[in-house]
């Protein structure tokens, strides 16, 4: 998407997109196995007003009518926390809402292996580091279309995309995908496959091959 707005602006040079990339060694791909009744979703990311984080809160409290044993974890910190955790309150969600707060980067791929979807609705990704490295340890994903989430969680393949700030559609994607446990498999593997189309080698090989076309 960046791409696409930077030839609007007439930007003549050629552009080529590569990926920040991400560490496989540390995120590492397991097929995971349908959760049944109990699924477990995780967001990660800062708490702020811009990550529409609150979203997520009013997505999950239409989740739960369908899946009454589901729970959520949102890791991170951020300006706006307090206020979430207000909005799970009123919503009547507490209790299956666990807010971890700053998590060292270091224990998310632990916490990714330990849940089944994730989850963001937010809508001003330029790639989607957290969705990456989630996707990566195979758990299929549910966002939102806007920037460059739709990359990385493809809709029908991974996950489901929803429009953005459509909350219903957004709880309705993850009931879909927790619903059917095919499609969760044939989505754990295919999270695995685009992942590694973003590894720190290939961003790595991408790069020197620009480097070494321009020095020729």
């Amino acid at each position: 998407i960046i791409k696409q707005q930077l030839i609007a602006q007439n930007i003549k040079a050629p552009v080529t997109v590569i990926s920040n990339g991400i560490d496989l060694k540390m995120f590492k791909g397991e097929q995971r196995r349908h959760p049944g009744d109990e699924p477990r979703l995780l967001h990660v990311g800062r708490i702020a007003p811009e990550k529409n984080t609150e979203e997520v809160i009013r997505a999950f409290a239409l989740i739960k009518r369908e899946l009454p044993l589901a729970r959520l974890t949102i890791v991170g910190d951020g300006p706006v926390l307090l206020d979430l955790k207000r909005e799970a309150s009123e919503l009547g969600v507490a209790d299956s809402v666990a807010f971890t707060g700053y998590v060292p980067r270091i224990e998310l791929p632990r916490i990714c292996h330990e849940h089944d979807v994730f989850i963001t609705a937010s809508a001003m990704e330029t790639q989607g580091l957290v969705a990456l490295e989630a996707i990566a340890t195979g758990m299929p994903a549910v966002g939102v279309d806007a920037f460059a989430l739709p990359e990385l969680i493809q809709h029908g393949r991974n996950g489901y995309i929803a429009p953005a700030h459509d909350i219903p559609a957004l709880a309705a994607a993850a009931v879909r995908l927790l619903k059917d446990a095919a499609a969760f498999s044939r989505f754990s593997r295919e999270a695995m496959l685009i992942a590694a189309e973003h590894s720190h080698q290939r961003s790595t090989d991408r790069l020197e091959k620009i480097y070494r076309k321009f020095k020729a």
